[in-house]
């Protein structure tokens, strides 16, 4: 059963994710975000959370919706910004 969606704004790292059940492939959700404190939210592949695939172990602050499912937090990212210039700058390189 889904919850309601709570607005939220959250601070952490991205990280990948390892799918320990179908729930997670069926949301292709690939990655997370992880808060200092070992929070985990799944960050869902849709609106701004396609570009955060490309960010892994970016320290960012992320705005967005999150909902609880089968003991999980899921996170459909609105907004986000990247919390250290120089990482922000690193990500962008092109090689």
């Amino acid at each position: 059963m889904t919850q309601e969606a709570i607005k939220s704004t959250v601070t952490g790292y991205i990280r990948p994710i390892i799918a320990e059940n179908d729930k997670e492939l069926e949301k292709n959700a690939k990655i997370s975000l992880v808060t200092t404190s070992g929070e985990q939210y799944i960050i869902l592949p849709k609106g701004a959370g396609n570009d955060l695939l490309e960010r892994l172990n970016a320290n960012i602050t992320a705005t967005g919706n999150i909902f609880n499912e089968n003991e999980r937090s899921y996170f459909f990212v609105r907004d986000y910004s990247f919390n250290d210039d120089l990482e922000h700058e690193w990500y962008n390189d092109e090689y």
